[in-house]
Protein backbone atom coordinates (compact mmCIF):
# COMPACT_ATOMS: atom_id res chain seq x y z
CA UNK A 1 0.00 0.00 0.00
CA UNK A 2 1.37 3.22 -0.63
CA UNK A 3 0.85 6.06 1.59
CA UNK A 4 0.71 9.87 0.58
CA UNK A 5 1.57 12.91 2.69
CA UNK A 6 1.44 15.77 0.36
CA UNK A 7 -2.27 17.06 1.24
CA UNK A 8 -1.30 16.97 4.96
CA UNK A 9 2.46 18.45 4.37
CA UNK A 10 0.69 21.29 2.07
CA UNK A 11 -2.17 21.70 4.71
CA UNK A 12 0.61 22.62 7.71
CA UNK A 13 2.64 23.88 5.30
CA UNK A 14 -0.32 26.54 4.37
CA UNK A 15 -1.83 26.67 7.97
CA UNK A 16 1.96 28.02 9.36
CA UNK A 17 2.35 30.20 6.45
CA UNK A 18 -1.05 32.04 7.10
CA UNK A 19 -0.33 32.73 10.84
CA UNK A 20 3.54 33.65 11.50
CA UNK A 21 4.45 36.93 10.20
CA UNK A 22 7.26 36.35 7.33
CA UNK A 23 7.51 32.41 7.44
CA UNK A 24 9.88 31.04 5.91
CA UNK A 25 9.78 27.01 5.33
CA UNK A 26 12.94 25.58 4.25
CA UNK A 27 13.89 22.65 3.35
CA UNK A 28 16.52 20.62 4.77
CA UNK A 29 19.11 20.64 2.17
CA UNK A 30 17.91 23.97 0.71
CA UNK A 31 20.30 27.26 1.41
CA UNK A 32 19.48 29.25 4.41
CA UNK A 33 17.81 32.41 4.04
CA UNK A 34 19.69 35.40 4.29
CA UNK A 35 19.85 39.39 3.90
CA UNK A 36 22.47 41.57 2.92
CA UNK A 37 24.76 38.09 4.59
CA UNK A 38 22.50 37.42 7.72
CA UNK A 39 20.76 34.55 8.29
CA UNK A 40 17.05 35.30 8.35
CA UNK A 41 14.78 33.65 10.72
CA UNK A 42 13.42 29.59 9.15
CA UNK A 43 11.78 27.23 9.87
CA UNK A 44 12.64 23.34 8.70
CA UNK A 45 9.82 20.75 8.72
CA UNK A 46 10.34 17.09 8.86
CA UNK A 47 7.34 14.49 8.45
CA UNK A 48 7.47 10.96 9.05
CA UNK A 49 6.41 8.12 7.22
CA UNK A 50 2.37 7.13 8.36
CA UNK A 51 2.64 4.65 11.06
CA UNK A 52 -1.06 2.30 11.65
CA UNK A 53 -2.38 2.86 14.97
CA UNK A 54 -2.77 -0.17 16.76
CA UNK A 55 -5.37 0.55 19.09
CA UNK A 56 -7.34 1.69 16.59
CA UNK A 57 -7.16 -1.15 14.40
CA UNK A 58 -10.66 -1.80 12.41
CA UNK A 59 -12.62 -4.73 11.94
CA UNK A 60 -13.20 -4.44 8.32
CA UNK A 61 -10.41 -4.08 6.06
CA UNK A 62 -6.57 -2.86 6.79
CA UNK A 63 -6.82 0.15 4.63
CA UNK A 64 -9.22 2.11 6.68
CA UNK A 65 -7.16 1.53 9.93
CA UNK A 66 -6.30 4.70 11.74
CA UNK A 67 -2.57 6.05 10.36
CA UNK A 68 -0.43 9.25 12.52
CA UNK A 69 1.76 11.08 10.75
CA UNK A 70 4.21 12.47 12.64
CA UNK A 71 6.37 16.21 12.09
CA UNK A 72 8.74 17.83 13.98
CA UNK A 73 9.51 21.87 13.56
CA UNK A 74 12.48 23.08 13.57
CA UNK A 75 12.90 27.13 14.02
CA UNK A 76 16.12 28.48 13.62
CA UNK A 77 17.23 32.50 14.26
CA UNK A 78 19.90 34.54 15.02
CA UNK A 79 19.30 34.32 19.07
CA UNK A 80 17.46 32.14 21.56
CA UNK A 81 14.45 34.42 22.27
CA UNK A 82 14.21 34.83 18.91
CA UNK A 83 13.73 31.42 17.79
CA UNK A 84 11.58 31.04 20.46
CA UNK A 85 9.19 33.39 19.61
CA UNK A 86 9.48 31.81 16.41
CA UNK A 87 8.59 28.30 17.51
CA UNK A 88 5.91 29.59 19.96
CA UNK A 89 4.27 31.46 16.20
CA UNK A 90 4.30 28.07 14.90
CA UNK A 91 2.62 26.06 17.86
CA UNK A 92 -0.09 28.85 18.19
CA UNK A 93 -0.98 28.54 14.23
CA UNK A 94 -1.56 25.01 14.70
Amino acid sequence: MTFDISGAVASVKAQITAEVVNARIVDTHDEAPRANGIIQPYIVLNFSMPSRRTSDAGIVESKRDTYNVWFHASCVALDVDASRNLCGQVMDAL
